[in-house]
């Protein structure tokens, strides 16, 4: 699963139609819902009906987002603030660059949702110059559920470790969920 969205983030990173964005798509970094008023540039919606497109044969993908360089920010389904929003200064759109390929971030809750999710996300360059980050946000939660359904080895369930070592899935230990193994002082192959 991982690395299919993997593949696709980088796939939808060197689509025209991002690396062409201009600056008429909607910024949120002033945000202010008494004065905001939102308009979908042509630039906008067709990075909107290309990101739904994406959503609706990958069911596993929550949101699909795109933040760039001068503040401008899209995301499928549609980005409904409460406050400003700069995606310049978000983990995901900073860790984007700590890497040449996608970069996969460690299970966190969303702040809107609380929903246990992993994001995929891509630098999009314009020739050499980076000119945003594209994200896919994935829902953990569903999979968890499955993961759970399942009845394996002494204890009859699963725990799911992410690669820096967070506990994504404990199900007969709830209070560790997203601590990291090493500060709980465990030793996942026990």
């Amino acid at each position: 699963i991982v690395i299919d969205t993997q593949n696709l983030t980088n796939m939808i990173a060197s689509d025209d139609r991002l690396i062409q964005v201009d600056e008429s798509i909607n910024q949120y970094t002033d945000f202010n819902a008494s004065s905001f008023e939102y308009k979908q540039s042509d630039s906008e919606q067709a990075i909107m009906r290309f990101f739904k497109s994406i959503a609706d044969t990958h069911d596993i993908i929550t949101f699909i987002s795109y933040g760039t360089e001068f503040g401008g920010y899209i995301e499928y389904p549609l980005f409904k603030p409460n406050g400003p929003y700069d995606p310049r200064i978000r983990p995901w759109y900073i860790n984007a660059f700590a890497d040449t390929e996608s970069i996969i971030s460690d299970p966190y809750q969303t702040l809107a949702t609380n929903d246990l999710v992993i994001s995929v996300d891509s630098v999009v360059r314009n020739d050499q110059t980076p000119i945003g980050v594209v994200s896919l946000t994935i829902s953990l939660n569903n999979i968890m559920e499955d993961i759970n359904k399942i009845s394996y080895g002494k204890s009859g369930t699963i725990n799911v470790i992410s690669p820096n070592g967070i506990v994504i899935n404990s199900p007969n230990n709830p209070e560790w969920h997203l601590q990291s193994i090493y500060e709980l002082n465990l030793d996942p192959l026990q």
